[in-house]
């Protein structure tokens, strides 16, 4: 596959996967809904303390929150259970996005194409990175919006954090036919 025809063909998948999503069924989609919450909650319930770094949903993704917050909230106090959460900002164009700390609690302001980020707070440095998936393959790579802010961040940061994967069985593809620049995800949670 040429370069070219390669970057039409994500660009369509990524149209058919955003598509697919967002005309679930109600019924279709509470059930991945709790599918994709389970499976998070489970995730998460294995990572005892670190920061915690996920995204504000659009275009129908799937909603972390409920359980980022959670898992905020069920730290176990002692030497273990230093939890912290942050979401991404984008702070440049083509540069790796930086993590402002969120708390149920934070105020927060528009930042474009239907994204919220923190007004102020602490810049973090995540550990742990919750992606979201517009596409993914059986190898653990992810198809994004096509901006390459995730790849950009992950390549960045330095011990790189444990990266989760999160979206619809509706987005898995066979092959997303991964390029350099792409970075396969340690693991994904699709329902």
């Amino acid at each position: 596959m040429t370069p070219e025809s390669l970057l039409a063909q994500r660009q369509a998948w990524r149209k058919a996967c955003i598509e697919a999503r967002k005309a679930m069924p109600p019924a279709a989609r509470a059930a991945a809904d709790a599918l994709v919450d389970a499976r998070l909650r489970a995730a998460l319930a294995t990572i005892s303390e670190g920061i915690l770094a996920f995204y504000w949903p659009i275009q129908a993704e799937f909603d972390a929150r409920p359980a980022v917050s959670d898992w905020l909230l069920n730290a176990k106090v002692g030497k273990h259970g230093v939890r912290r959460a942050a979401l991404p900002v984008v702070v440049a164009r083509h540069q790796a996005l930086k993590f402002r700390e969120w708390t149920p609690d934070t105020i927060l302001q528009s930042a474009g194409f239907g994204t919220c980020v923190p007004s102020s707070g602490e810049w973090l440095v995540p550990t742990i990175l919750v992606i979201p998936l517009v596409g993914f393959d059986p190898a653990g790579y992810r198809l994004g919006y096509g901006g390459g802010y995730y790849d950009r961040t992950l390549a960045a940061i330095t011990p790189t954090p444990r990266t989760i994967g999160v979206g619809y069985a509706g987005g898995r593809l066979d092959t997303i036919y991964p390029q350099s620049h792409d970075l396969r995800l340690g693991s994904v949670i699709s329902g």
